[in-house]
């Protein structure tokens, strides 16, 4: 199926307006599937040393934020992922 993910700010910057890709209903295989058409850094920008989601690092499915989301995700055809980076300034 297909997922378009947009990027902002320093992440529109890096990556591009976004892309459209190819995944099954899986979160990080989206991800993965980004990382193949964008390049590895593109994991390290949206992972931790864990491999957990950064919480820094704001990402919606749908206009909904991943942290206030209280079940896994599951994707469907046409959704709309959104990524934010870091939020710095003053």
């Amino acid at each position: 199926m297909k997922v378009k993910i947009e990027f902002y700010a320093t992440f529109r910057e890096k990556y591009g307006k976004g892309l459209v890709i190819e995944s099954s209903s899986s979160l990080d295989d989206a991800m993965k599937a980004a990382a193949r058409v964008l390049g590895g850094s593109f994991l390290k920008d949206i992972y931790d040393d864990m491999g957990n989601f950064r919480t820094d690092v704001m990402i919606t499915v749908n206009g909904r934020n991943l942290l206030d989301m209280k079940q896994e995700v599951v994707l469907k055809e046409g959704d709309r992922m959104a990524i934010y980076p870091p939020v710095a300034g003053g």
